[in-house]
């Protein structure tokens, strides 16, 4: 699933060599922290998060199957 969320990214911003994505994984929770360059957070963060709420949902989705609480967390 990283390298879905890294794809899709690196599709959608300016800067796409500059897009890391990580995953630390929990007891029952995995958090995926994707960094982009500071001039492509504003990408995620405007029109009220739009953009990270509708990617969170694809990857807490994937997590149902799996038991899992997946949370993502998009920093510059």
């Amino acid at each position: 699933m990283i390298e879905w969320i890294e794809d899709y990214v690196k599709a959608l911003v300016d800067h796409p060599d500059q897009v890391a994505v990580s995953e630390k994984e929990g007891v029952k929770t995995v958090i995926v922290n994707v960094t982009v360059a500071s001039e492509d957070y504003f990408l995620f963060k405007g029109r009220n998060n739009r953009l990270v709420r509708s990617l969170d949902l694809a990857v807490s989705l994937t997590g149902v199957k799996r038991r899992m609480r997946y949370v993502l967390k998009v920093v510059a």
